[in-house]
């Protein structure tokens, strides 16, 4: 049987969190939810989950700040960045910082098979 999972989504548009956390309950996970950076790094200090999926546009912090504050806690945790603000020098940056993954919104099948991936779950949706 296999341990079940947290995985936190950071994003301040809230249909999109919906209708993420109904493809992340397909995987039988336990979803955490921020809609602002400051909540995301507070969630990911308190639950330690074992995944995030991280958007780059956040109402208060940069989800730049975001990574580098879940980096400097945990750098093992993967980050899937899911942002519709993806240029070369972007993914360059977050490859520095030690992203896990980056996905173009608003390609949620890409997402998904990422998360599933990285869960060790690729089979289960």
């Amino acid at each position: 049987m296999m341990t079940r999972k947290a995985v936190l989504l950071v994003d301040d548009d809230s249909l999109l969190r919906r209708a993420l956390r109904r493809h992340l309950k397909a995987f039988d996970e336990q979803v955490l939810e921020a809609a602002c950076g400051e909540d995301g790094v507070g969630l990911f200090n308190e639950m330690m989950p074992d995944l995030v999926v991280l958007d780059l546009g956040l109402p208060d912090i940069t989800g730049v700040d975001v990574l580098e504050a879940i980096r400097a806690s945990d750098p093992r945790v993967p980050v899937v960045v899911y942002s519709a603000s993806l240029d070369h020098q972007t993914v360059g940056q977050l490859r520095r910082l030690g992203a896990t993954a980056w996905v173009a919104k608003p390609d949620a099948d890409d997402l998904m098979a990422k998360v599933g991936e990285l869960l060790g779950q690729e089979g289960r949706q």
